[in-house]
């Protein structure tokens, strides 16, 4: 007599099937129509920032301070110049930054410290890190970020920004001399100058940004969210969209830090980034 394997749970028991689907569908409820419903009651001031410079290293809590100093001697060594470290307050997040600038390498390092606020005082660190960025004749950019950090709206179609977890300072400007490779473009000279002044045109290009992109809008003072905004914003976060784009960064990850092994020494790596700042300054001769 042939025998048969017993039958599922499920299949003796149709209830708990039930019980299992219903489970599921709320999960997706909630993470997938829950969630950006809720994001589209957030709001945020318009203009909150308010960039000024650290009055002095008492003002830093010690977390910024040990990411500032680590970076700080890192930096020096490959040339950077630092310009004086300044705090960004906010309602929800307080930013303190340092930048960093290389004449020669037409390129700027920025260190952020990012911590929660709650009633107007730090809870917690809430993200570290540095970050290269070159900038193209045309005014596009090449952004190289040492965190995985999804941006709260999307990057401009013209920049090319990669997010990769990496802390050291010296291999992230390997990739990102790879990364500038990639994009072939021909960095120009920037420089930062005041970087109170600077910050605020850095928030300001992304306030408007943020409305362009047409992930918020602008009501009554207030930075809020668009349907399609808060729903994407969560999506991207969650299967299968969140496995694509994990995906696609891998491959690029692992491209960049192929290119980036094969410059074997700083002094080759500075070379090359001058080399690309002198062709650039030929084309516009």
């Amino acid at each position: 007599m042939t025998s048969f394997p017993p039958m599922p749970v499920f299949a003796r028991d149709p209830r708990l099937l039930a019980a299992v689907a219903a489970i599921v569908v709320i999960y997706l409820l909630r993470r997938y129509w829950l969630v950006p419903i809720r994001l589209l009651k957030k709001q945020f001031p318009v203009g909150e920032s308010a960039p000024r410079l650290v009055a002095n290293d008492a003002e830093l809590p010690s977390e910024a301070q040990a990411v500032l100093g680590k970076f700080r001697d890192e930096l020096a060594p490959l040339g950077f110049t630092p310009t004086p470290p300044i705090v960004d307050s906010g309602k929800t997040a307080r930013l303190y930054l340092q930048r960093y600038e290389d004449s020669a390498l037409t390129t700027v390092a920025t260190v952020m410290a990012s911590f929660r606020v709650r009633d107007g005082a730090i809870v917690s660190l809430f993200r570290a890190y540095a970050g290269y960025e070159s900038r193209g004749p045309m005014g596009n950019r090449v952004f190289t970020i040492g965190n995985t950090g999804a941006p709260g709206f999307p990057d401009k179609p013209q920049d090319s920004v990669v997010r990769i977890p990496e802390d050291d300072a010296a291999m992230l400007l390997k990739i990102h001399v790879a990364h500038v490779k990639r994009v072939r473009m021909n960095p120009v000279q920037q420089r930062i100058g005041d970087p109170v002044a600077y910050q605020r045109r850095i928030t300001a290009e992304s306030e408007r940004w943020a409305c362009e992109s047409g992930w918020f809008r602008n009501a009554n003072g207030f930075r809020k969210r668009t349907l399609r905004g808060a729903f994407i914003a969560t999506w991207r976060q969650l299967p299968p969209w969140s496995w694509i784009i994990e995906r696609r960064q891998s491959r690029l990850w692992k491209a960049l830090l192929a290119e980036a092994m094969g410059v074997n020494t700083v002094l080759g790596m500075l070379g090359a980034l001058q080399g690309a700042a002198a062709a650039s300054a030929a084309t516009r001769r």
